[in-house]
């Protein structure tokens, strides 16, 4: 599983949205639009409730099938989470 940076990015976002805004006030340049502004921040915030429900549907999907067809069971243990370390490092190296 991978971090998304965009998540813990935003208040970088936000910051730099009002800097850019307060140094167009200071030198009179008339480049920001309430309404655009509004609408920029509603496409981030459904970006991110998307991606939020997307993830969250496939992780029920997958939990159906895995309960309703799974062919075999594997408890965690030290020794798997070795193996899939292992095999996860390996596959990485292998696909790049």
């Amino acid at each position: 599983m991978s971090i998304n940076i965009f998540a813990f990015a935003v208040p970088f976002f936000l910051f730099f949205i009002g800097l850019e805004y307060f140094i167009g006030r200071k030198y009179r340049k008339n480049i920001h639009h309430f309404r655009e502004s509004i609408a920029n921040l509603n496409v981030g915030v459904a970006e991110r409730l998307i991606d939020l429900f997307t993830a969250s549907s496939f992780y029920f999907f997958y939990d159906y099938l895995h309960r309703h067809f799974a062919l075999f069971q594997m408890e965690p243990s030290l020794l798997l989470w070795i193996a899939l370390i292992i095999y996860s490092s390996y596959t990485d190296k292998k696909c790049t």
